[in-house]
């Protein structure tokens, strides 16, 4: 019951889509020069490919010259597409891969993800008629996986179906039913008959290779009604060619003859050169079983011939069918050029007038563009004149409130440094004149009597202590660490365990004091300094040939 009311509805479908062709093409032909008449001209290539690839020819042709000329890309993609499917029907691979490459450019440049999964699984189609199975592989899995990211039901199902087409040659024929069953499933819950009569097609060549010819002949069956019912001429003549190859394996010879018979001359008609490959290669195999060896000599000449055709000229359609589509072509630009001729004549004697107008209206737009232009250039200069100007003037001023900023801190440290230099001269010349003091004190304490020898020790000891105070090194210090400051926190910090009286002599060292100098200010004799350098040598860890002074002077902030 199922079957009886499939094909009325197939039937009344393709009813259907004849007449909105026929709708389609009459619209066609008041339609302006746009890029909906791209559009419809891709659809009609498209609709036509079954039944009349004449005609997808001729529409994909006008398509692609009026996309080019509009610079519609997407028109234009489409148009590449219709052309591929032309150079697959004559087995051209690979100007049909190169048509498919311009089409998936365009369709990247559109970003166009759903459209470029298509691309990518009719350029897996190309690899896989060439022979290059892992190419056609590669190329079907990006497109299966982009197809069931968008969830496109049918463009999974037709991968799928290529898919499986590709395993079965491959002779992984589990792998290949699996994806035609999945593939099916998918058809036929979108009820699409053209998918649904390849799928059983491609499944009956399944069981035929794995040798279930009963299964074969049943899926084969079933395709060809569906293709007969939908007018698929380019996939009629290989569902008669598998069925004659069913009867032929099983020795019914006869009706192998009668089915073949039947796909040759739509293969012939259609200019489908795969099929009529097939068809030539089958005759051959059906005569020998008959053992008329002359005929099976003739259609084997004629597969060789064509074999070699499609291998060394695949760019060249044939001639006969060539020159018949030029002519018709010549004829319809003839009507085009007679239809047009009628109109040229009034636009001729407009176009002067239209066209001096044009050139007055331009001719004032571009004076007054460019009068605009100099007048806006000039205003723009001007300013960025001021702006420069200010800048500079910025740039000046910020300079010399820098040099200003250096001069000011080099002479605070001048400053600085002389007020060191000043106070540790003024505290050497102090403590040596104490220590002359203290010495002619001394020398008095030896003449002095009783009473004054007390007075005299008293004022040796005040002396002493003046010599000894730390006051005199904390406001070293203080003048020492505005010139050079973190000078003794650096040293602590890399050798902890130097001392107050050690950390004082690094100082006086970092000036360059001579050894009196240093021992005047830090109340020793000179002799107990050169001591004190050795031992700070040694604390600091100096090789003999590197010299003390430019060591501890290296850690004065720079």
């Amino acid at each position: 019951m199922k079957k009886p009311f499939l094909l009325f509805l197939l039937l009344a479908l393709a009813m259907s889509l004849c007449a909105q062709v026929e709708v389609w093409e009459q619209k066609l032909k008041d339609m302006p020069r746009d890029t909906q008449r791209v559009n419809l001209l891709n659809r009609l290539a498209r609709l036509h490919y079954n039944t009349a690839p004449e005609r997808t020819r001729y529409y994909a042709e006008r398509a692609l010259k009026l996309a080019d000329s509009l610079h519609y890309t997407r028109g234009l993609a489409e148009a590449y597409k219709n052309q591929s499917l032309l150079f697959r029907l004559k087995g051209e691979n690979t100007r049909e891969l190169e048509t498919l490459l311009h089409a998936l450019q365009l369709f990247q440049s559109l970003n166009d993800s759903l459209s470029i999964a298509q691309t990518y699984t009719d350029m897996g189609a190309a690899h896989h008629q060439e022979g290059d199975f892992k190419a056609a592989r590669d190329q079907y899995m990006k497109a299966l996986d982009m197809q069931r990211a968008f969830r496109n039901t049918e463009g999974i199902a037709l991968t799928l179906r290529k898919i499986g087409v590709l395993e079965t040659d491959m002779k992984n024929y589990a792998q290949g039913l699996e994806a035609f069953e999945l593939a099916l499933k998918l058809e036929r819950e979108g009820h699409n008959a053209e998918g649904i009569a390849n799928l059983l097609n491609n499944i009956g060549v399944v069981y035929y290779e794995m040798g279930e010819y009963g299964k074969a002949l049943q899926h084969y069956e079933s395709s060809l009604a569906l293709f007969r019912e939908t007018n698929n001429l380019n996939r009629l003549p290989a569902a008669y060619h598998n069925q004659a190859r069913v009867y032929l394996a099983q020795g019914n010879v006869a009706r192998a003859l009668q089915l073949a018979s039947l796909g040759l001359p739509i293969a012939e008609q259609t200019d489908n050169r795969m099929a009529l490959l097939e068809s030539y290669q089958l005759h051959t195999d059906i005569y020998s079983a008959r053992h008329d060896y002359e005929k099976a000599f003739d259609y084997l000449q004629r597969s060789e011939i064509l074999k070699d055709s499609l291998a060394g000229a695949r760019s060249h359609i044939r001639y006969a069918q060539l020159k018949a589509l030029i002519e018709t072509e010549r004829k319809e630009q003839e009507i085009d050029f007679l239809k047009q001729e009628r109109a040229w004549t009034l636009f001729r004697q407009k176009i002067a007038y239209a066209g001096l107008a044009l050139a007055l209206f331009i001719g004032g737009i571009i004076i007054y563009y460019q009068r605009n232009t100099i007048r806006t250039k000039k205003e723009l200069l001007k300013k960025n004149d001021q702006v420069h100007a200010a800048r500079q003037a910025l740039l000046t001023l910020e300079l010399e409130n820098k040099k200003l900023q250096e001069g000011q801190l080099q002479r605070d440290l001048e400053f600085r440094h002389k007020e060191l230099l000043t106070y540790t001269l003024n505290l050497v010349q102090k403590n040596t004149i104490m220590e002359n003091l203290r010495e002619g004190i001394h020398e008095l304490l030896s003449t002095s009597d009783k009473n004054s020898k007390a007075k005299i020790s008293k004022l040796i000891k005040v002396i002493d202590y003046s010599l000894e105070t730390e006051k005199d090194w904390d406001e070293f210090k203080m003048y020492f660490e505005k010139v050079h400051s973190s000078f003794f926190e650096r040293l602590k910090q890399q050798y902890p365990d130097l001392s107050q009286s050690d950390l004082k002599l690094c100082s006086l060292i970092s000036l360059n004091l001579s050894m009196k100098e240093m021992a005047e200010l830090m109340g020793i004799s000179p002799e107990s300094v050169k001591m004190a350098r050795h031992r700070l040598r040694k604390k600091l860890n100096i090789p003999t040939e590197e010299n003390l002074a430019d060591f501890v002077a290296s850690f004065k902030s720079s």
